[in-house]
């Protein structure tokens, strides 16, 4: 719940902010200075591999032998949310911080997976009613909402298409790969394959 309430507060604040600077910063031309919020859902298969140890402690030694690997799969469902924080070099080109992320429940643990990095989106048009696409690479993490568990980071990608029906209304279908790793004794690695659609709302 924490991790919506964060993202409900950045849209707020953002929302506050603009209004502020509208005609001041936020021209309506993409090139320049720009802030960008989505949300919307997604479809994610989770794939988590780890070792299969067998333990034992015979004549006073302790032994532990791997014994193979053991992966579990899931079929989740959530909220999908982004960020971008950049600058826009053209119309049609834009270079920015990204941060997305995938938020879903598995045993009553709520979980974040997605991106921080950086992303770029290419605008086939210079004005709106434009089909654009969009690639993002950078850290990986799979975080651990409402529990003490530590994150676990890795790397992740992610390219999407979008649809920019009205200025700075757009949707977009994006598909994020993350995988993180975690050398404990068990060696964890969680492999993230995410479909969103997204409501997204770019201010320039």
């Amino acid at each position: 719940m924490k991790g919506y309430l964060y993202v409900l507060m950045l849209c707020l604040m953002l929302g506050v902010f603009s209004v502020n600077i509208q005609g001041k910063v936020f021209d309506k031309n993409r090139k320049g200075f720009i802030v960008g919020l989505g949300v919307g859902g997604h479809s994610t298969k989770l794939i988590t591999r780890f070792d299969r140890v067998t333990t034992s402690f015979i004549d006073g030694k302790f032994s532990m032998v791997t014994d193979g690997t053991k992966s579990n799969t899931e079929s989740i469902f959530g909220v999908f949310s982004s960020v971008k924080i950049g600058y826009g070099f053209t119309n049609q080109f834009l270079v920015y911080y990204l941060r997305d992320a995938a938020w879903y429940s598995i045993n009553n643990t709520k979980q974040a997976s997605g991106i921080m990095g950086i992303g770029t989106s290419y605008y086939f048009k210079p004005d709106s009613q434009t089909f654009f696409v969009s690639l993002g690479l950078g850290l990986g993490d799979q975080t651990y909402v409402d529990t003490s568990t530590e994150p676990r980071f890795g790397s992740a990608i992610c390219v999407g298409l979008g649809f920019e029906f009205k200025p700075r209304l757009s949707l977009e279908t994006k598909f994020l790969k993350n995988l993180t790793k975690d050398k404990d004794l068990w060696n964890y690695e969680n492999e993230v394959d995410s479909f969103s659609m997204s409501l997204n709302y770019l201010w320039y």
